[in-house]
């Protein structure tokens, strides 16, 4: 016979939710499936043509691509690559940190069916020196990349309410 003790505290059903969902770890696989079904929009059709995600394990993308010339591209663009599949997957909690990359067949893709658009707002040079003034006290690379991001859309934010309002 099981005997259940009542809790103090009563469990809302969101918090039951989210545990049961981090169990099979479905907020991970939804995640990994919307960033590769809007791939395309995310970094273009050209370069969605050459390079393909093909996991999303932790914090790190990891990519095929379909030679080693694309990869050398890549490691120039990694920082604007991993900014707009942060601004993509847009969760308070997680972050692309990291992209491995490598060879391999690229397969043949479907076009893509939504279109992701980012941020369309493009700060003036005052307020990018006015968040890297700000920035100037943090050493480490984690916490500025992530405060740097948080201000720049707030900047963004900020701009597209007031035309709102307008």
């Amino acid at each position: 016979m099981i005997i259940y003790k009542k809790s103090k505290r009563s469990t809302r059903v969101s918090e039951v939710m989210k545990s049961g969902l981090e169990d099979l770890a479905l907020g991970v696989r939804l995640r990994e499936y919307r960033l590769f079904q809007a791939w395309s929009s995310i970094v273009g059709e050209t370069l969605a043509d050459k390079v393909q995600p093909q996991r999303l394990f932790r914090d790190t993308l990891y990519l095929t691509a379909s030679s080693t010339a694309w990869i050398t591209e890549l490691r120039y663009l990694k920082l604007e690559l991993l900014e707009k599949i942060n601004d993509f997957i847009n969760e308070e909690n997680f972050e692309v940190k990291d992209l491995v990359i490598h060879t391999g067949i690229v397969k043949k893709r479907e076009k893509a069916k939504k279109k992701f658009k980012p941020r369309k707002k493009v700060l003036k040079k005052q307020e990018l020196e006015f968040i890297t003034n700000s920035l100037t006290g943090i050493k480490d690379p984690a916490l500025l990349r992530t405060i740097k991001r948080a201000m720049k859309r707030s900047f963004q934010d900020r701009t597209e309410e007031s035309k709102d309002e307008s």
